[in-house]
């Protein structure tokens, strides 16, 4: 009975010690991006919202992610680290309630057994690895809230701010977050994703976000104009179908933002609409942000092309180049400058 005690209060330990911790999030309104139960190759996943649930193969270990968990105080952080630990440590003290005499003593005596070996493994200050990357024990993290040894991060509340205030309608200085907001952030904030599928994942959670239809109009907007540009950067078909649906929707929402007047430009003149599309990029000023200049005086360029304004074309591409030079030399921005010099390569001979 021993050991069936110590195996049952690992797994239960386990599982609860994870289920610690989202529990935990959830009542200090954190939005749990992932729990994962287990190691190794994975075995099943469920998701639930935005959240997923992850079996594997190997019980020894398990993680559960938030988004922006930096942005929560540093007592809500504390709480959070320190409800896994806590549930093992409940644990362990109701394995210790049976009476020695008890025929069920072994079975609890390696139950409590379990909780402290797992309670040595996850108070232990390390870096453990999943999925390729290193992610800190409670312990580690506990230690780090204490002593105020954290890794400096950006600050997601300025980051939504920078992000969504340009698509508020009334120009509101600190736009109120939707309950959404820590989820969408963080789809529209990560760092250019190499793996298409990786991309695809995310676009499709931007899109299972508009379908719940609970965001703030300005989220709304900033999410449709992302998926517009992401279509309009990489050719993506799932996106492209639905770019004039969506670039005339977020334009709705706020019509004299500049940024979704290039947006809607842009994918007027892709569908070959050109006098329309010239109307709306022209709304962008040669002031507005570069990414934004480089795309509307990209796509004014081809539109004057195809039109026959070949100098009005070159004018337009010489200040698209100026632009591009401001920006990050990314491969997805180094593509969009070739596919603008090609469609405006300038009158052709005879």
């Amino acid at each position: 009975m021993l050991w069936v005690g110590i195996i049952a209060g690992w797994l239960a330990g386990l599982v609860l010690h994870e289920a610690g911790h989202a529990v935990a999030a959830a009542i200090l309104g954190l939005a749990v991006q992932r729990i994962t139960i287990g190691l190794g190759p994975r075995l099943t996943e469920i998701r639930c919202v935005e959240t997923t649930l992850e079996l594997r193969s190997i019980p020894l270990a398990g993680f559960v992610s938030v988004y922006w968990l930096h942005e929560t105080g540093r007592l809500r952080r504390l709480i959070y680290v320190a409800s896994g630990p806590f549930v093992n440590f409940l644990l362990f003290v109701l394995g210790n309630w049976v009476n020695d005499q008890s025929p069920w003593y072994d079975f609890s005596f390696g139950f409590a057994l379990a909780q402290i070996a797992l309670l040595s493994v996850g108070l232990f200050p390390h870096m453990a690895w999943l999925d390729g990357n290193k992610v800190p024990s409670d312990g580690l993290r506990l230690w780090q809230l204490i002593t105020g040894f954290e890794k400096q991060l950006p600050n997601a509340s300025q980051i939504y701010e920078t992000l969504f205030r340009a698509y508020c309608a009334d120009r509101i200085p600190r736009p109120p977050k939707s309950q959404a907001a820590q989820r969408i952030l963080y789809q529209i904030s990560r760092p250019e994703i190499a793996d298409l599928m990786d991309r695809r994942t995310s676009w499709a959670a931007l899109m299972r976000e508009l379908v719940r239809g609970n965001l703030r109009p300005w989220e709304e907007a900033g999410v449709l104009d992302h998926l517009v540009t992401s279509g309009l950067m990489t050719g993506e078909p799932m996106l492209r179908a639905l770019s004039d649906e969506w670039s005339a929707r977020a334009l709705a929402l706020a019509p004299r933002a500049a940024t979704l007047n290039g947006s809607r430009g842009s994918v007027l003149v892709e569908l070959g609409r050109h006098e329309e599309g010239k109307l709306c990029l022209q709304r962008v000023s040669d002031e507005a942000p570069p990414f934004d200049v480089f795309l509307s005086r990209g796509f004014e360029a081809k539109a004057d092309s195809a039109l026959g304004n070949f100098a009005a074309a070159q004018s337009a591409m010489s200040k698209a180049r100026a632009a591009f030079a401001l920006l990050p030399k990314s491969d997805r921005n180094l593509a969009m400058l070739t596919r603008f010099e090609l469609e405006t390569a300038g009158e052709p001979a005879g």
